[in-house]
């Protein structure tokens, strides 16, 4: 690491999270259009609501409500929520802090590299763009409490890396910990960032000739790393199967069933990212693809000049981002949720440039720093907007069309289903939490693919007759397409219910079908 002032940099990186945090805060206040809003009904981020609702009632992870990611931003959220509730802002704030916390990570492990100045002018002027959760440019999703999470388990294995001849047992032995503690955050990082660890490990053996004590140590410490991998990734086994049901337990401890659910959705369109124009790739892409060109040439440079090994540190995440392209991206927002990696490897180059180089990033960087500072800070040109209190708690603003949704279905659930569990088709998890509308089984987020496990597939059938009605909505404010309902169950179950269901009543863009009683209890097998 260059040399610190640790009064310094200790500034330097509050000063810096507490930016990060008010452009976060200021993007809440003055876009509610693109954060506090009707996602929290029917999108992503409503599901992080319903499972706040059921682990704070006592609930249990997986088994009471299914749940695409690792049980620690479940838990980390819920416990946010017991100070604060269980409200969008609360939520909002959550990811907002979380994100924060990134930023000043991001600043240390750039200071692997660099003088504090070069560290601060790249975590400002590129991490900002592209790290903050809500307000960056790309990859600011506020969809899942696990992102910035994730991202900030990446910047502490970047962290703790050290080359492989003065890596000590227990530094080895804390990049496994670190690496078992991501398996509870979200199911597959870990394994590609472990595989940046050897390929950058590799490296700098290669780079610098390594002899064969060195090469001996290094593979102490990767044994050191797996053991401390394997210690964790045992306790979440032992964990799982201690309180779930082993069918759950096991898609709990390995989802590869998440892989034939992205391949049921995913399509080209949204598979890969694809070309906008040159305003978007200016204001949104030109900070991670610039930077990402000044880290792989600064790696090229490292590896032939053999000096400071140190400072390799900051090629981490860098080599993430390429590995993951290969296998842990699987759709559009993967890519841009991870663009943020390819911004600090370039203080490498740029530490060991001259002041024109810096000048030539200030240019290139300053449309995206601007574009944000704009975004956040001053006030969006936004559809009229309704703010609407939600009876479990808190408020969001609505366009006028969706809020008269929202009215439609709070009346059939008081008026029509009498209490009665109902069935949303599709991303409705949030509505269930915001408007306590029962259901029938640990599913309430079918969003566009099958997500019934095999081994339920009966209990899930069965609950149809506890079930008054499906309900199907089309996501914005459009009018419902005249096709009949779009069922994402097995085909069996879809076989068997699609006879069953009787038009109800339909209104503000949604459809809502009677489940007539079935002639026999026989469920599919």
């Amino acid at each position: 690491m260059h040399n610190t002032n640790s009064a310094a940099d200790i500034v330097a990186t509050v000063s810096l999270m507490a930016i990060a945090l008010a452009l976060s805060i200021a993007t809440i206040v003055h876009r509610p259009q693109s954060t506090l809003n009707t996602a929290f009904v029917f999108q992503d981020e409503g599901l992080n609501l319903l499972v706040a609702d059921e682990l704070r009632t006592g609930g249990v992870l997986y088994r009471d409500v299914a749940y695409p990611y690792g049980p620690i931003p479940a838990y980390a959220h819920t416990a946010f929520t017991a100070l604060f509730g269980n409200t969008p802002i609360a939520y909002l704030w959550f990811v907002s802090l979380v994100s924060s916390a990134t930023v000043g990570l991001a600043y240390w492990v750039i200071r692997r590299a660099a003088a504090a100045p070069t560290a601060m002018f790249v975590t400002a002027a590129g991490m900002l763009t592209v790290l903050i959760v809500p307000g960056s440019l790309v990859g600011g999703q506020t969809t899942a409490a696990y992102v910035s999470i994730e991202r900030a388990m990446l910047l502490v294995v970047a962290l703790l890396w050290q080359p492989p001849a003065s890596r000590s047992l227990k530094q080895s032995l804390a990049i496994g910990i670190a690496l078992g503690v991501w398996q509870g955050v979200r199911f597959g990082g870990a394994f590609v960032a472990g595989a940046s660890v050897l390929v950058l490990d590799a490296a700098d053996i290669v780079a610098w000739r390594a002899d064969r004590v060195t090469v001996t140590r290094w593979v102490r410490s990767l044994a050191a790393i797996a053991l401390g991998f394997g210690t964790l990734e045992a306790a979440w086994i032992a964990i799982a199967y201690a309180i779930l049901p082993a069918a759950i337990a096991r898609d709990a401890i390995w989802p590869s069933y998440m892989l034939d659910t992205y391949a049921g959705w995913v399509t080209p369109d949204v598979r890969w990212l694809q070309w906008g124009g040159w305003r978007l790739f200016v204001a949104q892409y030109l900070v991670p693809c610039s930077a990402g060109a000044f880290g792989a040439i600064g790696f090229c440079r490292w590896i032939r000049s053999r000096n400071d090994p140190d400072a390799a540190a900051i090629f981490v995440p860098l080599i993430f981002f390429i590995v993951g392209c290969a296998s842990y991206f699987r759709q559009v927002h993967h890519f841009r949720q991870f663009m943020w990696t390819l911004v600090p490897a370039s203080a490498w180059e740029l530490q060991r440039r001259g002041f024109t180089w810096h000048a030539v990033t200030a240019v290139l960087w300053a449309p995206a720093f601007f574009t944000l500072l704009r975004s956040s800070l001053l006030m969006g040109t936004a559809p009229a907007l309704v703010s609407i209190a939600l009876p479990a708690g808190g408020t969001i603003a609505a366009t006028p069309p969706l809020a008269a949704r929202l009215q439609f279905l709070q009346r059939f659930v008081e008026s029509d289903a009498q209490g009665a569990a109902v069935i949303y088709l599709d991303s409705g998890a949030g509505w269930y939490s915001t408007y306590r509308v029962p259901r029938a089984t640990r599913h309430a987020w079918f969003a566009g693919f099958d997500v019934i496990r095999p081994y339920e597939e009966r209990s899930f059938f069965d609950s149809l007759n506890r079930t008054a009605a499906v309900i199907e909505c089309e996501k914005d404010d459009r009018p419902l397409t005249p096709a009949g309902p779009r069922l994402p169950f097995p085909a069996e179950v879809n076989g068997a219910l699609r006879p069953r269901l009787q038009l109800w009543t339909e209104g503000a863009g949604c459809r809502i079908y009677r489940i007539a009683r079935a002639e026999s209890r026989r469920s599919p097998t």
